[in-house]
């Protein structure tokens, strides 16, 4: 089929029509069961500027469909390939533009989602998911933006089940870089300058009994003057310590045995525990 016109709007080059097909395995059917490195099917486009309206390959439907074990739009199966990719987008040329968006105005509910990815029958695989940014420099390879004030106590932006597992990470962050900023954490920055009256990380350990809720260890490099393994640093003008304590604060209202705090310590010259303060104290508390 060859042709040199202008088509527009309604004009075609081909047009199958079957209205009636219900149960059909396929309205138009392709073989090509000795492909190697062939191609069974090739759109190609060079010349003219593809803009806004136009698409070299559009799927549409303004059914009510209600697939679910398939793709009601666009299905792709492959049962028996076990290596190489599936499916491959290739987009070079991208410098502000999007390769792939998926995209609902939906309101989505419950089980809804936009994009589902189940691997369940995986076990030793590095990563279901993917992504490598490694040329970024100030930019981020994920970005996830959330309801804002929208957000109920029972919402959030980034939920991570890790179901009864015993063994292994919810979340793990590596890092093989030498921290040099002062003003950033070097693997993980958390900003809540705007909360004023909530908690901004808070946990639960109900089942505690000799593991522990937080660890920070340390074994290798000397920590010389100027670095902490854990330091609380606050430099607002603060009036709490009636009832807490304002920068830190240690409350255990069921203990009856034991101690609360404790510090364990081997030094010969040194100091266990150091507290200083700089300021003229006219109290009668104590510093």
């Amino acid at each position: 089929l060859s042709s040199s016109g202008v088509l527009v709007t309604t004009g075609a080059m081909l047009e199958v029509v079957a209205n009636g097909a219900t149960t059909a395995a396929g309205v138009i059917r392709l073989s090509a069961n000795g492909l190697t490195s062939g191609i069974g099917q090739l759109i190609s486009h060079t010349t003219s500027v593809i803009s806004d309206g136009g698409s070299l390959l559009s799927l549409t439907s303004t059914g009510i469909d209600t697939a679910a074990t398939t793709g009601a739009l666009l299905n792709l199966s492959s049962t028996v390939q076990a290596v190489g990719n599936s499916m491959l987008v290739a987009s070079n040329g991208i410098t502000t533009g999007t390769v792939a968006e998926f995209s609902s105005t939906g309101v989505i509910t419950t089980t809804g989602d936009v994009v589902s990815i189940i691997g369940n029958s995986a076990t030793t695989s590095t990563g279901l998911l993917r992504v490598s940014g490694t040329g970024l420099t100030d930019g981020f390879v994920a970005l996830l933006t959330g309801g804002g004030v929208n957000a109920t106590a029972s919402g959030g932006v980034l939920d991570v089940v890790a179901g009864a597992s015993t063994l292994g990470s919810a979340v793990r962050i590596t890092s093989t870089g030498a921290a040099t900023s002062t003003t950033v954490g070097h693997l993980l920055q958390l900003v809540d300058d705007s909360n004023a009256l909530g908690i901004a990380v808070f946990g639960t350990f109900d089942a505690l009994t000799t593991g522990e809720g937080i660890l920070l260890t340390h074994a290798a490099s000397v920590i010389t003057d100027g670095g902490s393994l854990f330091r609380l640093t606050d430099s607002g003008i603060n009036t709490g310590g009636t009832t807490n304590g304002a920068t830190f604060d240690i409350q255990s209202s069921g203990q009856l045995a034991g101690s609360v705090a404790r510090i364990d310590s081997i030094l010969t010259t040194g100091t266990a525990l150091n507290v200083n303060s700089s300021g003229v104290y006219t109290g009668t508390a104590g510093v």
